[in-house]
């Protein structure tokens, strides 16, 4: 009886030494670093933020349009549609060469003015401006970039996008990565849009 008391005793003090290591916390998972023993490591993260591309500069797109060799183009102001060729030598030296529904025309910057001339089975012949040639001339060659209401083009949506000071028409300006704009439009009156292509890789029109 005395030695089952005994053993009693001891397996008593025995538990009561026992000693519980401390709960550890749940550890965050660690990112993978990348490297070699010979190379620092070097830990990356899937989170970073994206650089935003820079809008394209509107001065330097106008200035291409006024400036460059030439382009193919599209043009419609109002019920006055034309397809056709820009070519310049120089500023203020323009030729162009449009398709209308009445025929095909070559125009061309002159000391006297601006000269229209009628192309007709391979020969040409000096005429009068075609009806609706004056404005269509002036899109082309001219670059126009009138006073703005909000001081400065807005870009959003891939495009350019401000209000006329004067006349309160809203202008839209489409440009490439290159900065060379490929579409304008203007809604007011008249009604513009002028599509651009080929550019500065234009067909080259005849002197006249």
């Amino acid at each position: 009886m005395r030695r089952l008391a005994l053993a009693v005793v001891l397996l008593t003090l025995a538990c009561s030494r026992e000693t519980h290591a401390p709960a550890t916390a749940t550890q965050a998972p660690v990112p993978v670093a990348t490297g070699t023993a010979s190379a620092p490591t070097t830990v990356t993260s899937t989170n970073a933020p994206q650089a935003t591309p820079a809008a394209p500069s509107y001065q330097k797109s106008i200035d291409w349009l006024r400036t460059t060799r030439g382009f193919h183009f599209v043009i419609d102001v109002d019920d006055i549609h034309g397809e056709g060729d820009l070519f310049r030598t120089a500023i203020g030296a323009e030729r162009i060469r449009v398709t209308m529904k009445e025929g095909t025309w070559i125009a061309a910057a002159k000391p006297e003015g601006v000269v229209w001339f009628r192309e007709e089975r391979g020969t040409r012949a000096r005429t009068a401006t075609p009806d609706g040639g004056d404005r269509l001339w002036q899109r082309v060659t001219i670059a126009f970039d009138p006073q703005k209401k909000e001081g400065a083009p807005l870009f959003e949506d891939g495009h350019f996008r401000f209000t006329d000071a004067n006349t309160g028409n809203t202008h839209q300006v489409w440009v490439n990565a290159r900065g060379q704009v490929e579409r304008i439009t203007i809604d007011g009156k008249p009604h513009i849009q002028l599509t651009i292509t080929h550019p500065d890789a234009p067909a080259v029109v005849p002197e006249v």
